[in-house]
């Protein structure tokens, strides 16, 4: 990946020659968050040491250089007083915002890059929530070796298996944030323990983490964060914004005993009635039988037909009970509800848009229908044991 980097920068800058390679700081991802004395940031380049020899012994594939300022420009500038090269972020993958300048706002950040001209707004945001134990961990400083990448490729495949997920680029961000019409909704990340962790460990030690797991989704109203969706509510959240490229469906049958299916070619169409104040979420699709514990025969048309009115149900009582919740405890529109009676009545959108969120959007019935059709079973039809 290093290397695929190196090569881009040498095809994209004009007149660049090896001197000049060898004098830049290739940066990968930067972290930013608030800190005592203003702004706190990490950026992580590659280490050029590593990669100009392979064998390097003992050499971390990426160096990070932290420092704070008043000032976002003042905090970057200071950067390059550690690093001996001069900091490039042409090709930067991952920009990580800190849970508190998150909960302060992150409209300063966005103006900052937005502005610079270096910068392309290809790369993925994330938000970085505190751990297990309230600790905000700061992953470039605890990971020499986690590529960006590898936080990225995490968080496409929570998104394309599982549902949980979403993935935003900087684009995107500012397209959210821009739009008067729609909040922000971001994927989250957070660091863990390492395979050996012991409880009995110092918790403050940053050598107990070694992982970046993939959380559930941030949720922000007005550019700050609100807090973040369970995964029952994320789910439900792309269901409804039709995100969901694949997730799985489970239900309990009989003293712990589950049926699990897999929900694919799932989209979702969304009816407006404005003066009726009234959603209508319609979710297509297929699934398929991953998992059978339960006494169904599926060789009887009529127990295909049993589960798949389950699933389907299921599906509408967590979409439900989902835009219930999220409105409930944070009372955010990220659904973009607002943004759809404004295109199907904007006429009668002009008299309820100043009392959205205190008159409006609470109120407004969402109504699921569930439309996913069963159609495989697996490899086998019965039971293995009926075989």
């Amino acid at each position: 990946m290093k290397k695929i980097l190196l090569v881009i920068i040498i095809l994209f800058i004009t007149g660049c020659n090896y001197r000049e390679l060898n004098d830049i700081a290739v940066v990968t991802a930067i972290s930013v968050d608030r800190d005592k004395d203003g702004y706190k940031t990490i950026v992580q380049v590659i280490n050029p040491t590593k990669e100009q020899d392979s064998t390097s012994s003992g050499e971390p594939d990426f160096i990070t250089y932290t420092s704070t300022g008043k000032t976002l420009q003042e905090s970057f500038r200071k950067v390059m007083l550690e690093s001996p090269r001069k900091i490039y972020g042409s090709q930067m993958q991952l920009l990580i915002i800190g849970e508190e300048l998150a909960r302060d706002g992150i409209g300063d950040i966005l103006d900052f890059f937005f502005r610079d001209p270096e910068i392309r707004f290809n790369f993925n945001v994330v938000v970085e929530k505190k751990n297990s134990d309230n600790k905000a961990i700061k992953t470039l400083t605890v990971l020499d070796n986690l590529s960006s990448s590898n936080i990225m490729d995490s968080i496409k495949n929570a998104s394309n298996y599982i549902g949980n997920s979403i993935d935003v680029t900087f684009e995107d961000l500012m397209n959210m944030y821009l739009y008067d019409n729609l909040e922000i909704v971001l994927p989250s990340i957070y660091a863990t323990g390492n395979d050996n962790y012991n409880n009995d460990s110092n918790l403050s030690s940053t050598s107990n983490y070694s992982k970046v797991i993939v959380s559930n989704l941030s949720i922000f109203k007005d550019d700050k964060l609100q807090g973040y969706l369970t995964f029952n509510e994320s789910i439900g959240y792309n269901f409804i914004t039709d995100n969901i490229k694949d997730t799985l469906v489970s239900f309990e049958c009989d003293n712990g005993r589950y049926l699990v299916s897999e929900i694919i070619n799932n989209n979702s169409d969304i009816e407006t009635d404005v003066i009726g104040r009234k959603i209508i979420v319609t979710i297509h699709g297929n699934a398929s039988i991953n998992e059978n514990n339960c006494d169904y025969n599926l060789k009887e048309s009529s127990e295909i037909e049993t589960i798949n009115k389950m699933v389907n149900n299921k599906i509408e009582e967590l979409v439900s009970n989902s835009a219930n919740s999220i409105r409930n405890k944070y009372n955010s529109d990220i659904f973009g509800f607002r943004d759809l009676f404004y295109k199907k009545d904007y006429k009668e959108y002009n008299n309820i848009k100043s009392v959205w969120y205190e008159d409006v959007f609470n109120d407004i019935e969402v109504e699921v229908k569930s439309d996913i059709k069963l159609v495989e079973k697996g490899n086998i039809v019965g039971g293995i044991h009926d075989q």
